[in-house]
């Protein structure tokens, strides 16, 4: 049976948050990048869709990339922020 768009985006969050992160994230885990994007705790950085934003998060002392689906209400991927030289 085909996976539904959410169970996806959901299962692609997971595994780019354990390659690029190096932590086995739960589901609390990216329920809180979610609600701290949700209650204007991040800093939009740029609209690329009408339903996909990029924001910079603090998350656990460090400073996170996450791509955000508002229609889904899910984060789709998530990187760490590259300081700027």
């Amino acid at each position: 049976m085909p996976k539904s768009k959410t169970e996806s985006i959901k299962k692609h969050a997971r595994r780019r948050f354990r390659e690029r992160l190096g932590k086995t994230p739960n589901r609390h885990m990216l329920r809180e990048l979610t609600g701290l994007i949700q209650r204007g705790k991040s800093e939009p950085l740029e609209k690329q869709s009408n339903r996909v934003s990029k924001h910079r998060v603090e998350y656990q002392g460090e400073k996170l990339i996450v791509i955000y689906d508002k229609t889904r209400k899910l984060v789709v991927t998530v990187w760490k922020d590259a300081p700027v030289l």
